[in-house]
This record gives structure tokens, C-alpha cells and sequence, in this order.
């Protein structure tokens, strides 16, 4: 009762949909946007696949890194090392709870899935093409 949150603001929401330009660029498509927002929207989706790719590797690590200390606490459980076996499972530990983690953070954000991202990207990236056909150079000349 005491942690209870007040229901979201009616325009607060409208407000937040608003200022996603990436999901209303989904929604209306990229021919409704300005060539200089398109280029913004790009250098955005392209950090966003960028932090993707980064995480993903992070967690690769993390997870490689847990299977290695685990290979050591079981050759220090042959040797019958106990405090190389204990320091082993402890640091398996951590590693695998880090992959985990950023696993599953990732899969909660909405924002983070890449294939979405890399259609959006692929899609606003073919309207600028459109756009650079449609509208050729100018030589210097003409003037």
C-alpha cells in the first residue's frame, strides 16, 4: 500500500510515445521524415547495434570465463586443492550470474532486440537511397 505507484499520467504517456522516434518510425514508415532527422535516427540506431554487439560479447566472455573456472574446480577436485576448488567455484560463480544477468536485462529492454534493430536500420537506410536517386548532385557548373 505504502509502495504503491499512481497510475500513469494520461499525457505523460502520450508524451513519452511522441518522443520514441524509433518505434513511430516503425509504425509510419521513413517517408515521413526528414533527410536530416533519417540521417540522426541512423548514427542512433547504429549506436544501439554498436552497445548491442558489445553486451553480447560481454556476456560471451562472462559465460566462457565460468565454463573455464569450472574446468579448474573440477582438476582442483581431482588434485583435492581445496582452496584452489573453492576459489574456482566461487569465481564460476560470479561469472556465470554476471552472464545471466546481462542476458536477461537484455532480454527485458525492448529497445535491445537486434534483429529489430537491424531491419529499422536496413529500411531508413533504403529510404536514403530513394532519396539520393530522387534528388541527384548538382554539378557546379549549373550555376
Amino acid at each position: 500500500m505504502l509502495m504503491r505507484k499512481s497510475p500513469p499520467d494520461f499525457w505523460e504517456k502520450m508524451e513519452n510515445e511522441a518522443n520514441d522516434d524509433l518505434s513511430l518510425l516503425v509504425e509510419v514508415g521513413p517517408s515521413h521524415f526528414s533527410a536530416e532527422h533519417l540521417l540522426e535516427l541512423r548514427q542512433e540506431l547504429r549506436e544501439q547495434i554498436g552497445t548491442f554487439g558489445r553486451r553480447q560479447r560481454l556476456a560471451m566472455l562472462l559465460g566462457a570465463t565460468g565454463a573455464a573456472w569450472f574446468l579448474v574446480a573440477v582438476l582442483a577436485m581431482l588434485l583435492q586443492w581445496v582452496w584452489l576448488l573453492i576459489s574456482a567455484f566461487v569465481a564460476m560463480l560470479f561469472c556465470m550470474g554476471g552472464f545471466t544477468f546481462i542476458m536477461l536485462w537484455k532480454k527485458g529492454r525492448p529497445k535491445a532486440r537486434l534483429g529489430e534493430l537491424e531491419y529499422t536500420l536496413g529500411t531508413l537506410e533504403e529510404e536514403l537511397r530513394k532519396r539520393s536517386l530522387a534528388y541527384p548532385k548538382r554539378s557546379r557548373d549549373a550555376f
